[in-house]
């Protein structure tokens, strides 16, 4: 019996849907599928750059720009939002954001 995992990336930006199914005498061998909503490939037959892109939405209005920021991590519930900030060739620190509601801003 295939089974369906969703996994979603950049907050929802990228979706990837793999369908892990069973195949073979055995049954001991799994074929992953990778699916943009209209077909399907195997993974040997994706290439990154073919993935299609939408316009990234910014999640704070205005930010420092002096000020690198890097590692975004977002909880599963997408409530908690982690991150590493510093300046260039300084200590860095480590952020959190929190909203209530997964469609409310940071």
């Amino acid at each position: 019996v295939p089974s369906r995992r969703l996994w979603l990336i950049g907050g929802g930006v990228l979706a990837l849907l793999a369908l892990l199914a069973l195949f073979g005498g055995g049954g001991s061998e799994k074929k992953t599928i990778y699916t943009d909503g209209q077909e399907d490939q195997p993974k040997e037959k994706v290439r990154l750059r073919e993935v299609v892109w939408t316009t990234p939405i910014p999640l704070f209005p205005v930010m420092d720009d002096s000020v690198d920021r890097y590692d975004p991590a977002v909880t599963d519930g997408g409530l908690t939002l982690v991150f590493v900030a510093g300046l260039p060739k300084e200590g860095a620190d480590l952020f959190i954001a929190k909203r209530e509601l997964s469609t409310d801003d940071w």
